[in-house]
């Protein structure tokens, strides 16, 4: 199950390390983040560093439409990539002719400019609902990307954008209807690069909230059996529930902000705040918790993965102290490894049935942490999963054994 780094600032030798020992498999590169010069010499150096890296551009287009706003902050989008990149509105993006040459524009520079094998078509947010004026120009999107991709002899090479906010996940009866209306369109591309935007503010954990789990585990079920390949970008604790319902890829990076996709990311918000303490991904508990706990506790309850990476937090004097890089590496690692878990179950109904098994012994571990130390919202986020599994088996109509 691949895993791919999902650039954004700080990058610094992060992913080259990752890909080196094979912790991620290929990157999603953010044109907010690097100028071109800089981006044509990154994506040399991934291909030197392996054969058929998984290797992505993500246009950002989604973020035209807000770039007119006073605290809009696209950093190089701006000023690097204004060959397919400037502020549009959602009644130029009405009309057909001007997405048929927005949507030219975006494969074309992937194409010819950058020469990537693999291209991610432009879309927008589909923001208030599935029944809203952006749900109606997004799916617009997908029909006409399509028909540029085949004009351009790129369509097994394309993946089409779809981004939808929270409020897509409220009705799970219109995404149903969604997904039967993109699979009856009959898209000629080789699959889909998913974005779910999450917000902080409607929760600690907004990724665990059950419709919405499980409407993104749907997304992956039924654009998988469909054919379609299916790429998770932004996504971090999700990546089990996504994987085992069908996703090939996910992506996510060493910041908050490149593990929620948010369009925040692309305004200035900037409040300062204090670094903030390393943290360790332990399987056994499914979070990420900070490494100063997990020392304290990891003799009574073996919370530590036996992974390579378990080296850049420990050593034998027992004075090493992680930094950011260390702390992306082990969580990359970590994720690598439960996906690899995951694809050896046969069927999408026993990989979920694995998660719910899973779900089970993170309840005993998490009670035990519970009973020395504090996790936060741990008991929310347990209810929450196991009802997106129940709710994910009830949408693709196959029965759990609880």
């Amino acid at each position: 199950m691949p895993v791919l780094a999902q650039h954004g600032f700080g990058a610094g030798s992060k992913i080259q390390t990752a890909l080196a020992n094979g912790y991620v498999d290929g990157c999603i590169f953010s044109p907010k983040d690097i100028p071109q010069e800089k981006l044509l010499a990154a994506i040399a150096d991934i291909n030197k560093l392996k054969n058929k890296a998984e290797v992505y551009f993500d246009p950002q287009y989604y973020a035209t439409t807000i770039a007119q706003e006073p605290n809009a902050k696209l950093g190089y989008l701006a000023s690097e990539y204004t060959y397919y990149f400037s502020s549009k509105t959602l009644r130029e993006l009405r009309r057909e002719k001007n997405v048929s040459r927005e949507a030219e524009k975006v494969i074309r520079f992937q194409k010819e400019t950058l020469h990537l094998s693999k291209i991610i078509a432009p879309n927008i947010l589909i923001q208030d609902g599935l029944n809203s004026a952006s749900s109606s120009i997004s799916k617009n999107f997908l029909e006409i990307c399509a028909e540029e991709a085949n004009e351009a002899s790129v369509s097994r090479q394309t993946l089409l954008t779809l981004a939808l906010d929270q409020s897509c996940f409220r009705r799970s009866q219109d995404l149903l209807d969604l997904v039967d209306e993109i699979t009856g369109m009959n898209l000629d591309v080789k699959g889909f690069y998913i974005l779910v935007e999450t917000s902080k503010e409607d929760g600690p954990n907004p990724w665990f909230t059950p419709e919405l789990l499980a409407g993104q585990m749907y997304l992956a079920y039924a654009l998988s059996q469909n054919g379609y390949e299916v790429v998770f970008g932004y996504s971090f604790l999700p990546a089990p529930y996504l994987w085992a319902a069908g996703a090939n890829s996910i992506a996510c990076g060493w910041f908050n902000t490149l593990r929620y996709f948010s369009m925040n990311r692309f305004r200035d918000l900037s409040k300062g705040g204090r670094k903030a303490n390393r943290r360790y991904l332990s399987n056994a508990a499914w979070l990420p918790m900070e490494w100063t706990q997990v020392q304290t506790l990891n003799p009574v309850l073996n919370l530590m993965n036996g992974l390579k990476t378990d080296g850049l937090f420990t050593s034998p004097q027992g004075e090493k102290r992680p930094n950011d890089e260390d702390e992306i590496l082990q969580y990359w690692d970590t994720l690598q490894n439960k996906g690899k878990n995951i694809s050896n179950e046969p069927s999408i109904e026993a990989r979920t049935q694995q998660l719910l098994e899973n779900l089970k012994k993170q309840t005993v571990t998490l009670a035990s942490i519970r009973s020395i130390g504090r996790i936060p919202y741990a008991d929310e986020m347990l209810r929450n999963c196991q009802r997106s599994l129940a709710l994910f088996a009830e949408f693709a109509e196959f029965t759990l054994t609880v």
